[in-house]
């Protein structure tokens, strides 16, 4: 069985918001999260990364 989270970045990818959005998803990652798909809402600067990962663990 799997188990989804989504997160999501407010703001734009510039300097320190971007190197701080990659340490969170890193986080994720070590937690046994993989980025599954990534959503990006036109005219806005709303960007949402949808995570999954086997809920047994």
């Amino acid at each position: 069985m799997k188990e989804y989270k989504i997160i999501k970045q407010k703001g734009k990818f510039l300097g320190d918001a971007d190197k701080e959005f990659e340490t969170i998803l890193n986080n994720y990652a070590r937690e046994g999260w993989e980025v599954q798909s990534t959503i990006s809402l036109p005219h806005s600067n709303l960007f949402k990364v949808i995570l999954v990962r086997d809920k047994s663990r």
